[in-house]
């Protein structure tokens, strides 16, 4: 069924196909970043979709305006968030959400099985394309 809008088509599109997207290579896997530069309509949300090999690690960061959300799809790892005054965890994951808070710090590190994660960011932040995936002994 057709859906009619009283005030006409909408001037951009609101749907974007991350899977459609090539991935940046890394070392130790891929990563599609979707915000405000590729997706013009998205001013206050951006968001990930990174694949990480055994032995990879998603580098330590923060985001000092945003919060992340993080969902786990596949895989397995483990991961170490840390804010101020000394707060610190270390867990293993599977297959889950997770939630960060602006400005703490997160380091995950894939173990045994390929992990695709999806991460979304609270406000409209322009990711660096560099590479954000590396391997460790």
């Amino acid at each position: 069924m057709q859906v009619s809008y009283p005030y006409g088509p909408a001037p951009q599109s609101f749907t974007y196909r991350m899977l459609a997207q090539p991935p940046i290579q890394a070392p130790k896997g891929t990563v599609r970043i979707v915000d405000s530069s590729s997706f013009h309509v998205s001013k206050t949300i951006a968001g990930v979709l990174q694949d990480i090999e055994p032995g990879g690690i998603r580098e330590m960061h923060w985001h000092p305006n945003a919060d992340e959300w993080q969902y786990y799809i596949e895989g397995s790892g483990r991961m170490t968030v840390f804010g101020a005054q000394g707060k610190a965890r270390t867990f293993d994951y599977q297959a889950v959400w997770a939630m960060f808070p602006q400005t703490w710090a997160t380091f995950l590190r894939i173990q045994e099985k390929r992990t695709r994660a999806s991460c979304h960011y609270s406000k409209p932040l322009t990711l660096p394309k560099s590479p954000w995936l590396s391997g460790w002994q």
